[in-house]
């Protein structure tokens, strides 16, 4: 049986991931910083591995070389326009395949 403290913790993880999939479909934060947080939420939940996971798992996977965050500050301006450019051309390619899965998210957990 799951406590009540687990339900609850869930439940608030769940309108954390909602808002930054929301946030994420409106362009509003960094397309890569949520989606690391995104699935560093969805394991905190123990979110099924379904396709939905897989898709920011490989977000995630094919962006980790992309310094964000506090991260950023111990890097060389060089270094980081590269990168940043790198970045940019992925979000291209695959910003309508995360808005598509933001929403997908959204409509799983509202089930969930």
């Amino acid at each position: 049986m799951i406590s009540e403290s687990r339900i609850e913790f869930i439940r608030n993880k769940i309108s954390e991931i909602c808002d930054i999939a929301q946030k994420t479909m409106n362009h509003e934060e960094d397309a890569i910083m949520c989606c690391r947080r995104i699935l560093s939420l969805l394991n905190l939940i123990e979110f099924p591995r379904n396709d939905i996971y897989y898709f920011f798992t490989g977000i995630v996977s094919q962006t980790d070389d992309i310094p964000r965050g506090d991260l950023r500050n111990s890097c060389a301006e060089q270094f980081l326009q590269t990168k940043d450019r790198e970045a940019n051309e992925f979000i291209a390619q695959v910003r309508s395949s995360i808005t598509l899965n933001c929403q997908k998210l959204i409509d799983f957990l509202k089930e969930y």
